[in-house]
């Protein structure tokens, strides 16, 4: 099938289905006549396998990995849940911080009251995280 067929069944744009060939996420078939890719059924499943997973997240090179042998899920997504955890927790520190912060500001914030608005927040986790990445 072309491509236009497989956008309208996986929901999937020109460019993105292009881009999942360049990454050798698929590979179709080039019509030597007209130089158009060929999609099978098998490619459309990969794309909507592709799509499913890449909307929780998950990196290209794991799904690349899962497509070559669909048993390292029993790998690939505990570890992305862990991750998804992980970050949901720093998250949940950040929004609280964040919410600590706003209810402790002056109706007029000048640099001072913010500065000591900011002092009053224990900034030591979040700061092990920045250092973390640097």
């Amino acid at each position: 099938m072309r491509i236009n067929e497989v956008v309208q069944i996986t929901g999937l744009s020109k460019r993105t289905i292009h881009f999942y060939i360049e990454q050798k996420l698929i590979v179709s078939k080039i019509n030597e006549h007209n130089g158009y890719n060929e999609f099978s059924k098998d490619d459309v499943d990969k794309l909507i396998i592709i799509k499913k997973l890449r909307s929780i997240n998950l990196p290209l090179a794991d799904i690349k990995s899962i497509l070559i042998n669909p048993n390292t899920s029993n790998f690939y997504l505990p570890r992305h849940l862990n991750k998804l955890y992980k970050e949901m927790g720093k998250l949940s520190k950040s929004i609280s911080t964040l919410d600590s912060l706003i209810d402790n500001l002056p109706f007029e914030v000048t640099k001072v009251s913010l500065k000591e608005s900011l002092s009053n927040i224990n900034f030591e986790e979040i700061n092990d995280n920045l250092n973390h990445y640097k």
